[in-house]
């Protein structure tokens, strides 16, 4: 997807008939856009509408999205497809364009932390007192028991969270 894209905003030649490379860049962007299939980019068989009127605000079917790029063209400065799915790479001083979002989602799986890590990371930021049983296998089981002796060193005290109502408020509770 990395090609030149001017086609994107020249919808008529220069005799002002249709230009084909428009309408089959269109057909391009429409077969990409929906064969995303993460939901942020296509939902129930709609996308983003990027015509100059709906600007990626508006959902809708491949054939209103055809029709409303023929007839309204694409919305100013939009290049990159950022909202149907593709994805930029920036390595030093260039720039690639067009892996799709399932592509990268692979690429990111392959670099998620180990439990271990994760625990390691739980352990060095919010101290050994988080787990009740360090000598777990994982620590994961107790992650959700807090140590009820640590010591807050922001002083804030739970006692000011739940203190009664004052004033007009204890009026207005006492009305409920």
């Amino acid at each position: 997807m990395g090609e030149d894209r001017s086609w994107m905003y020249h919808r008529r030649d220069e005799m002002g008939y249709w230009n084909n490379e428009f309408n089959a860049g269109v057909e391009i962007f429409l077969d990409f856009a929906f064969s995303q299939t993460n939901p942020m980019f296509c939902v129930m068989n709609m996308i983003r509408c990027l015509c100059s009127k709906c600007w990626n605000r508006e959902w809708h079917h491949r054939r209103r999205v055809q029709s409303h790029l023929i007839t309204n063209g694409f919305m100013d400065g939009y290049f990159i497809w950022k909202r149907h799915g593709e994805i930029i790479h920036r390595k030093r001083h260039c720039t690639q364009v067009g892996e799709s979002s399932s592509a990268a989602a692979a690429t990111a799986m392959n670099n998620v932390p180990s439990v271990d890590q994760l625990r390691d990371m739980l352990h060095d930021a919010i101290g050994p007192n988080f787990f009740n049983n360090e000598n777990s296998a994982t620590g994961v089981e107790d992650a959700t028991q807090f140590d009820a002796s640590f010591d807050d060193p922001y002083g804030v005290s739970t006692e000011s969270i739940f203190e009664e109502p004052r004033g007009d408020a204890k009026e207005f509770f006492d009305l409920l």
